[in-house]
């Protein structure tokens, strides 16, 4: 903290500890870019509901370091009511599945800007889109064999080469800069089966499938 005080350069212990009690400390004395520097990379957890009466949405907000839950607001209430969230970069990404004129869409809200961004107001998945991740500045959906990445600095499309395996309701998820796509149903059938995307050949390959679909 002193040297921070001295020279406004953040000297950070590499184990997570530490560092955590640094963020800690720089919090105390309001320090607001040692705490920047030295923030935990998951300083909070948001859950996103939606009231089934009301057709609301509702943001509860975990602060770890504090052990408790909050009622948020990130002025929600101008979204469609059928929209799929994923977070990335401190930012969250909702994409539009909805029926009305805005279908397709993908906005963000960054907290610094306390607004929602229009990225694109296209999506070639279109509204049965059941599965969104982000990594490294690009979105991923993905629904039956169709896969897409968008760049969420230009709002520019690409599509990836079709899956092998037709899926519904999948999960999806980025590991290592690597896409993979999991479980979901598969022409009726629970599917436990798994595919990586291998972006130098630009081709799915399996994986060991999971011990259950």
């Amino acid at each position: 903290l002193l040297h921070f005080l001295r020279t406004g350069v953040a000297l950070l212990p590499e184990d997570t500890e530490r560092c955590t009690a640094v963020y800690r400390e720089a919090q105390y004395y309001s320090l607001e870019g040692l705490c920047q520097a030295a923030r935990p990379v998951q300083e909070r957890i948001i859950v996103i509901g939606r009231n089934q009466r009301t057709g609301d949405y509702v943001c509860e907000q975990y602060k770890p370091l504090q052990g408790s839950w909050e009622r948020i607001n990130m002025g929600m209430g101008a979204l469609p009511r059928d929209c799929l969230f994923c977070a990335g970069d401190e930012c969250l990404f909702a994409v539009n599945t909805s029926n009305d004129r805005r279908a397709g869409s993908v906005l963000r809200f960054c907290p610094a800007a306390r607004s929602w961004e229009l990225i694109t107001s296209t999506n070639p998945i279109g509204k049965m889109s059941s599965a969104w991740a982000y990594h490294s500045g690009h979105l991923y959906g993905t629904y039956g064999t169709c896969v897409q990445s968008l760049n969420v600095s230009t709002g520019q499309w690409e599509a990836l080469p079709p899956l092998s395996t037709w899926r519904a309701s999948p999960s999806l998820c980025v590991v290592d800069g690597r896409p993979f796509v999991i479980g979901g149903v598969s022409h009726g059938v629970l599917a436990a089966s798994v595919e990586e995307y291998v972006a130098l050949e630009r081709r799915w390959v399996s994986v060991p499938d999971m011990p259950r679909a």
